[in-house]
């Protein structure tokens, strides 16, 4: 919803208009489209990381260690924001 303060009124209301063009969509519904959005993007990233570090890399660039034991990434979200972490060069997350 950062778009919402970020942009013009008209702006939003626009992009965020129903097809008959009467009301704007619910918040609900504009929170659900931004949340299939951002797991679109997530599941494209895993792919893209997993592509480009073979299985051997995979498991030491995406995990973390937990009471001496080293533990392997598995949700979408958190190797996406390892693989930005990794490829931004210390820039933060930008994932809209």
């Amino acid at each position: 919803m950062e778009e919402y303060g970020s942009t013009p009124r008209e702006e939003f209301n626009q992009k965020w208009t129903e097809e008959s063009g009467l009301k704007v969509t619910a918040a609900t519904s504009i929170v659900a489209s931004l949340r299939v959005a951002a797991r679109q993007k997530d599941d494209d990233l895993v792919k893209t990381a997993r592509r480009e570090y073979p299985a051997e890399l995979f498991g030491k660039f995406f995990s973390y260690t937990k009471g001496g034991k080293q533990i392997v990434l598995e949700t979408p979200r958190s190797i996406a924001r390892r693989y930005l972490r990794l490829t931004s060069n210390g820039k933060e997350d930008i994932r809209l």
